[in-house]
């Protein structure tokens, strides 16, 4: 019950104060308001109530409170951020993993295509330079005596 301000017929229609149920309606917070504007030394008592009672609102209050605050900033993380954070860390994901495949896999794919064709195009390049040197020495060695005969032969 909180002290309320009503007239009373008693006195002739003055404000007197009395312990009435407290209502919530405009007339008794302006009666609550008045009697705390016009005796301010009794608000103590008003306040020694509220202390009291104050460890059970607060609590009511901040479970209140937290529960819709986490619920909102839940929501929005799971709706906003969390799609974000995967989508940036899947990318990471993505290139970190395509980039260390395709490094390991170009690699071994050039070196075994390069040791291939490179074995066969050398053994194959350097059998046809070494028979190209040998028939050339051949050629060159045979070549000029035959060349020589040809030359004797026209001018006689």
């Amino acid at each position: 019950m909180i002290m309320s301000c009503a007239r009373s017929p008693n006195n002739g229609g003055k404000l007197s104060l009395k312990q009435l149920p407290h209502r919530l309606t405009i007339r008794g917070i302006i009666c609550d308001n008045l009697y705390h504007v016009l005796y301010p030394h009794l608000l103590y008592g008003h306040f020694n109530m509220l202390k009291d009672k104050f460890p059970t609102y607060l609590s009511i209050y901040l479970s209140i409170y937290l529960s819709i605050f986490l619920s909102i900033y839940l929501s929005i993380y799971l709706s906003i951020y969390l799609p974000i954070y995967l989508s940036v860390y899947l990318s990471i994901y993505l290139c970190i993993c395509l980039s260390i495949y395709l490094s390991i896999y170009v690699s071994i794919y050039l070196s075994i295509y390069l040791s291939i064709y490179l074995s066969v195009c050398l053994s194959v390049c350097l059998s046809i330079s070494l028979s190209l040197s040998i028939y050339l020495s051949i050629y060159l060695s045979v070549c000029p005596p035959c060349y020589n005969l040809r030359l004797s032969r026209i001018c006689a």
